[in-house]
């Protein structure tokens, strides 16, 4: 079973430069590529970093530990940005991921039987 999700987070939020805002996009994306898809967890961040996904707000602390749970959970996740739209320090992504359900987690799990 393979899991398929999209999602979008926006990340970041000031006036910059467009070369500032170029640079913006291209951590943003590195954040997936390397971070959740690779699992190198070394992109840099700024003090003042907010990130919101969904109806959550969340810290650098707090997301570095959710990404590194989904990279313990599904360890061949791949994640595909899917479009980056930044203006200033405010950068929004939107994403794909996909992986493979491990068998511990599909044993403890009966299926349902019905498709939504």
């Amino acid at each position: 079973m393979k899991l398929v999700t999209t999602m979008l987070l926006v990340l970041m939020t000031l006036p910059c430069s467009a070369e500032e805002t170029a640079i913006n996009k291209a951590v943003a994306k590195r954040v997936y590529e390397e971070g959740l898809s690779l699992g190198i967890f070394t992109v840099p961040y700024t003090d003042d970093f907010v990130g919101h996904g969904g109806a959550t707000t969340f810290t650098h602390e707090d997301g570095m530990k959710e990404a590194k749970g989904w990279r313990s959970a599904f360890p061949d996740l791949a994640v595909n940005v899917d479009l980056i739209v930044a203006e200033g320090d405010l950068v929004a992504v939107r994403w794909t991921r996909a992986a493979r359900i491990p068998e511990p987690v599909m044993a403890s799990r009966r299926p349902a039987g019905r498709w939504r």
